[in-house]
């Protein structure tokens, strides 16, 4: 590897850390707003966990895009901007269902670990959100928010060689 392939691979990998805290910290914000919008449901208004969480994960979900598509990801407003929301409503629906099914599982857990059964949604949703956390990253890093969305095509040696061999025939 040359000097300048290694700074090159450097200022990519500070770009992709720093790419991972911004994506933290636009996770916390929406986070944020999801936990406060369902507490305030489920506390205030008295909603059932799941229509509580389906609209407090929804406001987060929209946070979360605005923010991402304009300070994560800026590299990749010049893309079309429809297939990107579709992209991104589809990665958070998945994470939307992996989040409901993870928060009712923890919850019956939490359920009988805590001697105040109301509030184990709570950490039910500490330890779903934590997961949905890491698909979501990975799955708008590498589809939604691509700033590459279609890959060079990977030639393997056997077909140069195939190409090379057509290449002397033809002439």
């Amino acid at each position: 590897m040359s000097i300048k392939q290694g700074l090159k691979a450097g200022v990519e990998w500070r770009r992709e850390v720093t790419r991972f805290f911004r994506f933290g910290i636009v996770g916390l914000s929406a986070t944020l707003l999801d936990f406060s919008i369902l507490t305030g449901l489920k506390f205030f208004f008295g909603w059932p966990t799941l229509p509580a969480n389906l609209i407090s994960y929804s406001c987060g979900m929209l946070d979360s895009h605005i923010l991402n598509r304009h300070w994560v990801y800026p590299e990749t407003k010049g893309q079309r901007s429809h297939v990107q929301l579709f992209r991104f409503i589809f990665i958070n629906l998945v994470g939307l269902v992996l989040n409901m099914v993870l928060l009712l599982g923890f919850e019956v857990i939490f359920n009988a670990l805590m001697k105040n059964a109301s509030y184990s949604y709570i950490p039910a949703k500490i330890a779903a959100t934590g997961l949905v956390f890491l698909w979501n990253f990975f799955a708008n890093r590498f589809w939604a928010f691509n700033p590459n969305p279609r890959p060079e095509k990977i030639v393997t040696p056997s077909q140069i060689k195939e190409a090379e061999v057509y290449e002397r025939t033809a002439a």
